[in-house]
């Protein structure tokens, strides 16, 4: 256990990290980082995080309530599996909850901003300079 945290909110902890230094996001002209309910749960799957698709649905519901690691775009619906429904990523949540964590712990915090940043400018890039996002 890490702090006075219990072995499940330690690994939740760990599964936010992955996932948000992992999950496709966008951002909006909010600057908020955005992800659809189906690209977070094809990652907790395809990662091995999540058994199957519904167990997936679980984690993310408890990384949602517990952790407040994201919140649907409007605040008006749980965490589902569905590309149709947009969540606001906190990635700074977990970086000031792991703040008082040992240096110790076992996953690094990567700057996801930058990274998402930097992701962004190459499809730019790529796409020839167009615009779009989610939820632009």
């Amino acid at each position: 256990m890490i702090g006075d945290y219990t072995e499940e909110e330690d690994r939740l902890r760990r599964i936010a990290v992955i996932l948000t230094n992992g999950v496709k996001v966008s951002s909006d002209k909010h600057n908020r980082l955005l992800f659809r309910g189906a690209d977070a749960v094809d990652f907790l799957v395809l990662n091995g995080i999540s058994r199957d698709r519904r167990h997936a649905v679980e984690v993310g519901n408890a990384l949602m309530l517990t952790l407040s690691l994201f919140d649907h775009i409007d605040l008006s619906h749980a965490f589902r599996d569905d590309k149709s429904l947009i969540y606001v990523l906190h990635p700074e949540r977990i970086q000031q909850q792991n703040a008082t964590e040992p240096s110790t712990a076992p996953i690094p915090i990567i700057d996801n901003q930058k990274r998402v940043a930097s992701r962004r400018k190459q499809q730019l890039e790529a796409e020839g300079g167009k615009t779009g996002s989610i939820g632009a």
